[in-house]
């Protein structure tokens, strides 16, 4: 028998790390919905069971999602879904399905990407000089992790002697994240109000991480300005 009752999806298709993504479908005719049922194909080719529940099913959120995703909306003819702090693991096609008596089973899929920057890593370590110079320089790093490739930039405070040297590299990791580590070499010690900024951000979003080492503390902030 032909199913003609629409499904109308809605959700982010594009998400950067860590958000929480909500995803939801509506059916155009809710008469004889006795299921609602979400499924995921993985980029691999594997297809799970997220959640279900129904008219004589209590409502479900099967083993590995129990603690990451969860049902917002359960009634017949509307559901959605909010996946919380996604990873690279929360890539896929997500599919709500809803099954009709006596029509059989109608879906929507939405898919997912997960982009941005993952992680941030700042630190400093002494550098071996001559003992005739005082200055007492530094190396302060900056190591990123996203996808696509972080871009990284410094800002340093205006009371340094001279202009820093910096090394950048790259590297591409099996998961298909690229982290970017980049180095300076300064001196952080000539003036208490010395600081420096390491600046990250993804190529297709807006937002900005910025880490401040100052004094050996490194600190991670979000800017979404």
């Amino acid at each position: 028998m032909a199913i003609t009752t629409q499904i109308e999806a809605q959700g982010s298709t594009v998400a950067d790390f860590h958000e929480n993504v909500t995803l939801s479908c509506t059916v155009s005719d809710p008469k004889g919905v006795k299921q609602v049922t979400w499924h995921r194909h993985r980029t691999n080719g594997s297809v799970e069971t997220v959640a279900a529940y129904g008219m004589h099913l209590e409502d479900s959120v099967l083993e590995p999602f129990a603690d990451k995703v969860f049902l917002t909306e359960t009634s017949l003819d509307s559901t959605a879904i909010t996946v919380r702090g996604v990873s690279l693991e929360d890539e896929g096609c997500y599919i709500c399905s809803f099954n009709i008596y006596p029509k059989g089973t109608t879906r929507k899929q939405i898919c997912l990407i997960v982009r941005g920057v993952r992680t941030v890593r700042t630190w400093k370590r002494p550098l071996v000089a001559p003992a005739l110079d005082t200055e007492k320089p530094v190396v302060v790093t900056c190591s990123a992790t996203g996808k696509p490739a972080p871009e990284v930039q410094w800002g340093v405070s205006e009371d340094q002697k001279s202009g820093p040297m910096e090394t950048t590299s790259s590297n591409t990791n099996s998961d298909g994240t690229v982290t970017v580590t980049s180095s300076l070499r300064l001196d952080l010690s000539t003036s208490p109000r010395t600081h420096v900024d390491c600046l990250v951000g993804g190529q297709e979003t807006q937002k900005r991480i910025y880490s401040r080492v100052t004094g050996g503390i490194a600190k991670v902030h979000n800017d979404d300005t």
